[in-house]
């Protein structure tokens, strides 16, 4: 008989560890910083989590860190009307959409960063589980800067003679840089030599 009672409580024991799995979601590290019109993907899975392989997402968006209630819907994995009117047009065109990775994971994309998508994104996984556990939403804040990232073209000399004219020249790349941006711009020309020198 104490054999029976030692053998019930090691399978119940190991049952409830078996249990005891929580739900995490993650998104991509942030403060993301982009700049205005340029592209931006944004990155969620859940692990841990009961229920069927597939799991289902939903993305929202807030200016407030703290109040989720004041979010504006984007888009869902999993309901077509899910997106707010005021975004419905940027999901139709594709401009905004959401890609699946695997089962487990999906992307939030938009194609051109407005200055109004600068806020708190929320990714969130409706409960799959059989118990309650752990958490169901992660958030990550992206940043966009208005700053205009066109070059001034230089004002180069007319068709060389010889190789030698343009050894220790120099170009100017002329940044315009919004006042209100506290983080700098970046740049990165491409430069190629051709010929022997």
């Amino acid at each position: 008989m104490k054999m029976k009672n030692c053998l019930l409580r090691l399978v119940f024991s190991l049952l409830m560890l078996g249990g005891c799995s929580a739900r995490v979601v993650m998104v991509s590290p942030g403060p993301l910083i982009r700049v205005q019109d340029q592209p931006v993907s944004i990155r969620c899975d859940v692990q841990e989590y009961g229920g069927p392989r597939e799991q289902d997402f939903e993305w929202m968006m807030s200016r407030d860190q703290t109040d989720k209630d004041k979010s504006t819907k984007i888009i869902s994995t999993f309901d077509a009307s899910y997106s707010h009117p005021s975004l419905s047009k940027r999901v139709a065109s594709g401009d905004i959409s959401v890609v699946r990775l695997q089962d487990n994971e999906v992307e939030l994309k938009i194609a051109e960063v407005k200055e109004t998508d600068a806020g708190f994104y929320w990714c969130l996984t409706p409960s799959t589980d059989s118990v309650i556990s752990g958490n169901y939403e992660a958030q990550v804040q992206l940043t966009g800067t208005g700053e205009s990232m066109t070059p001034t073209p230089p004002v180069l000399p007319p068709a060389p003679t010889s190789q030698s004219v343009f050894r220790r020249k120099y170009i100017t790349a002329v940044l315009q840089r919004h006042p209100r941006n506290v983080h700098p711009p970046h740049l990165t020309l491409p430069v190629t030599l051709s010929g022997a020198g």
